[in-house]
């Protein structure tokens, strides 16, 4: 299967000037977006140096430790130590924010792509709870903290730099990317040249009918995998392109597992019925309960989460027993409210996947 690590190697030596910057460079510039880059020289506002210098003299699990997915990071850090196309890239102004009390999971980093075009990569989801929860408060805020994170560092680089530039990420990175070009000033957005999202979540449904979103529409290229589900979350336009993935269910969320040819995505017709299913299910059982009550929800399950000491999702595999019993603890403390809401979505949402069958059985037959 040939996928971006193929590529990069295919390409190593075709600089460009040679190739125009194209979206799967997007994609492995989105992906080495999740790397810790806290003390590398890469914080600086300057581009001194290339990635090659950096991968060459760095400890990978040190990097690493924001990644989900580690295997094909690993080898995409040892393909970018021999420079060339990716390698010789420079990056500055690095940024990390992780805020539990606040609820922030923010990073971002912007690469010089060369005759004056600039690539700005937000991280997506990393393995910290915060940074899920965030997530899921897409179901209830206008913007949520890291989406105003983005938009002001946007609005920095583009203050700093005079030139074009691309905005992309993976996962809420590609929201965030999406987020910050429509609300850009004007003056801003006439140097946009596209805006990258890979399988990012959607916005509440008044978005999409905005002047800011409508402005930046035709700029947006928005990439999911058949059987996606974070991608197709709260997602209100059709404006978005199908890959082929070699994984099964919520592992096509990797991008190591889309699968490329030459310099372009293999590509299929339409989103699967799994992954249509998945987004009326969890649409449906969303539009059950008031924005408070999404609120509350989402509070009181996280909580029980933090009170364990879990802040990375990792460490529940680490003295997974005692942890479990401080669950049980918490459930047994909270007000007969909370019980009776975290009761109330159980249930519902029991019912509404079993209500959704009939119609996805009626899609499989169609077909």
């Amino acid at each position: 299967m040939e996928n971006m690590l193929t590529y990069v190697e295919k390409y190593r030596d075709t600089d460009f000037a040679q190739m125009p910057f194209n979206v799967i460079d997007s994609l492995i510039l989105s992906q080495i977006s999740y790397y810790n880059y806290s003390k590398s020289p890469f914080v600086r506002t300057d581009f001194s140096i290339p990635l090659e210098v950096f991968y060459r003299n760095c400890f990978p699990e040190k990097i690493l430790n924001h990644t989900i997915t580690t295997d094909g990071d690993r080898v995409l850090i040892e393909a970018l130590k021999p420079g060339g196309r990716h390698g010789n890239l420079r990056a500055s102004n690095y940024a990390d924010v992780i805020d539990d009390i606040n609820g922030i999971q923010f990073s971002a980093i912007t690469f010089e792509l060369g005759n004056d075009e600039y690539y700005i990569a937000f991280r997506g989801t990393d393995n910290t709870v915060t940074g899920w929860k965030e997530d899921l408060n897409l179901s209830y805020l206008e913007a949520v903290p890291a989406q105003k994170a983005a938009l002001q560092y946007a609005m920095n680089i583009f203050g700093e730099f005079a030139g074009n530039f691309y905005i992309g990420g993976h996962s809420k990175g590609g929201n965030l990317a999406v987020y910050a070009a429509m609300n850009l000033p004007k003056s801003y957005k006439g140097r946009l040249l596209e805006v990258h999202d890979f399988d990012g979540p959607g916005f509440m449904e008044e978005v999409y009918g905005t002047k800011e979103y409508q402005e930046i529409r035709p700029l947006i290229r928005k990439y999911v995998p058949q059987s996606s589900i974070v991608g197709m979350m709260w997602e209100r336009d059709s404006n978005y392109i199908v890959v082929h993935s070699d994984e099964k269910g919520m592992m096509q969320h990797d991008p190591f597992s889309w699968t490329v040819r030459d310099k372009e995505f293999v590509l299929e017709d339409e989103v699967d019925r799994s992954s249509r299913y998945m987004k009326r299910t969890l649409e449906r059982w969303v539009e059950e309960f008031s924005f408070e009550e999404r609120e509350q929800l989402i509070d009181t399950i996280f909580d029980l989460i933090f009170e364990t000491g879990i802040n990375k999702f990792y460490e529940l595999s680490e003295e997974l027993l005692q942890k479990i019993r401080v669950m049980i603890e918490g459930i047994g403390e909270m007000s007969d409210e909370e019980r009776k809401l975290v009761r109330s979505a159980v249930k519902q949402l029991i019912l509404i996947s079993v209500k959704e069958i009939p119609q996805a059985v009626k899609e499989q037959l169609e077909e």
